[in-house]
C-alpha cells in the first residue's frame, strides 16, 4: 500500500516538473530575448558629409509623444525581422546610432512609432540601402548601446561610456583628406599616421581598453570632430600621432607636445607626454627632442580637457628620417612604443587610485 502511495507521488511530481519544463519553454519560445551585438570596434567611425542634416538623409522616424517610465527605446519591428535580421553601428565620429534591418520595409515606420525613452535624440530618420533598411540617430552626445530584441522590439538603451568600460582612450590619427577629396598634406604623412594607429590598433585589441578612433581610412573628420570626441567620452588620455617639419634639413627626432592648458594632480597631460617620448624613441631607437607645451595651432591638443599628448615621430624635412617614417617596420616600432606607454600610464593610474583608497582608509 505505502509503495503504490510512493509511486503515486513520485508520477504527480514527476508530471508537475514536465508540465513547468514545457511552460518554461513556451514562454521563452515567444518572448525570445536575445543581446544584439555591436560591429567591431573600428569599423564604425565611418566620416558622413560635412553639414549634412536630417532632412537632406531620409524620411523622418515617428516617436510617441508619451515616452513612459522605461529607460530604453522600443523600436517596433516587423514580423519577419529576427535578431539575426539587425546590426547596429556607433558612428561616435558624428554622434550618430545606426541601426540596420535587413529586408525591413520602409513603409512600416510610415505609421508606426517609437517609444520609451528618448532624451537622447535629436532627430531620427530612415533611409533604404540595398535590402537593408537603416534607422538612424542623431544624439546630444557620444553613447555606447545596449541592445536586446525581445518579443519582436529592439530595445536600445544610451549609456555613458564610462558607466560602460572602465578604461577609455581617444587614438587621433593627424591629417587625412578633406571633404573636397583632396588630402591636406601632400608628402605621405597621412599614410604615415594611419599606419601607426593600425598597428597600435591591433595591440590594443588584445586589451581591456575602450578605444576610440578619429579615424581608420584616409578621410579626415576635422578638428573640431576630433576634439569633441575626447571631450564627449571623458577619455582618461588623448594620444595624437603626428611628423614636424622644420626649414633646418638637419634637425630630426621625436618631440612630445602636451596641453598646456589643462592639468589635473597626479596623472595629466606632461606625464603622458613624458612616457610617450621616452617609450617611443627607445623602441624607434631614435633621439628625443623633448616635451613642448602647446600652442594655438596645436588646436585638438590645446582644447581638450582631458590629459592629452601628440607624438610628433620625426621630421619630413629630414631625408633620412623622411625615409625611415615610411618604413613599415619603423611604424610597427612606433606603435610598440605608444602601447607601452599607454599600459605605463594605466599602471600609474592604478598606482594613484590606490595610494588614494589607502589615505581614505588611514583617515578613517
Amino acid at each position: 500500500m505505502k509503495q503504490n502511495e510512493l509511486i503515486k507521488r513520485t508520477t504527480l511530481l514527476m508530471c508537475i516538473f514536465a508540465a513547468i519544463t514545457v511552460a518554461a519553454i513556451c514562454y521563452y519560445s515567444s518572448h525570445k530575448i536575445v543581446v544584439v551585438a555591436e560591429s567591431e570596434q573600428g569599423q564604425t567611425i565611418n566620416v558622413t558629409k560635412s553639414g549634412s542634416s536630417s532632412d537632406d538623409e531620409g524620411e523622418k522616424l515617428l516617436f510617441d509623444e508619451k515616452p513612459g517610465q522605461s529607460s530604453y527605446l522600443c523600436i517596433p519591428l516587423e514580423d519577419s525581422i529576427k535578431a539575426g535580421n539587425i546590426i547596429t553601428e556607433n558612428h561616435y565620429m558624428d554622434d550618430q546610432l545606426w541601426i540596420g534591418l535587413k529586408g525591413a520595409s520602409s513603409s512600416f515606420y510610415d505609421t508606426e512609432k517609437l517609444g520609451g525613452q528618448h532624451s537622447e535624440i535629436k532627430d531620427a530618420y530612415r533611409t533604404v540601402e540595398g535590402d537593408r533598411l537603416w534607422l538612424k540617430f542623431d544624439l546630444n552626445g557620444a553613447y555606447e548601446y545596449k541592445s536586446v530584441y525581445e518579443n519582436g522590439n529592439l530595445y536600445v538603451e544610451f549609456v555613458p561610456p564610462h558607466e560602460k568600460y572602465s578604461r577609455i582612450i581617444v587614438v587621433d590619427a593627424a591629417y587625412g583628406k578633406v571633404s573636397g577629396g583632396t588630402e591636406d598634406v601632400s608628402d605621405g604623412r597621412s599614410d604615415i599616421t594611419l599606419g601607426v594607429v593600425t598597428d597600435l590598433k591591433k595591440l590594443l585589441d588584445d586589451t581591456d581598453i575602450r578605444v576610440y578612433y578619429t579615424r581608420m581610412s584616409q578621410m579626415s573628420p576635422g578638428e573640431e570632430k576630433r576634439l569633441n570626441l575626447a571631450n564627449e567620452v571623458k577619455a582618461d588620455m588623448l594620444i595624437r600621432i603626428e611628423v614636424s617639419d622644420d626649414e633646418d634639413s638637419k634637425i630630426y627626432g621625436t618631440r612630445t607636445i602636451y596641453n598646456s592648458n589643462y592639468f589635473i594632480p597626479g596623472f595629466g597631460s606632461v606625464e603622458l607626454a613624458d612616457m610617450l617620448e621616452r617609450q617611443t624613441v627607445t623602441a624607434i631607437s631614435g633621439k628625443a627632442v623633448g616635451l613642448q607645451a602647446s600652442t594655438d595651432d596645436d588646436y585638438v591638443i590645446s582644447g581638450a580637457r582631458v590629459p592629452a599628448a601628440s607624438i610628433r615621430l620625426g621630421y619630413m624635412s629630414n631625408a633620412q628620417e623622411q625615409r625611415l617614417l615610411g618604413r613599415d617596420d619603423y611604424q610597427q616600432k612606433a606603435a610598440d612604443g605608444i602601447y607601452k606607454a599607454i599600459m605605463d600610464c594605466y599602471k600609474l593610474l592604478d598606482e594613484n587610485s590606490e595610494e588614494t583608497e589607502t589615505g581614505t582608509t588611514d583617515v578613517r
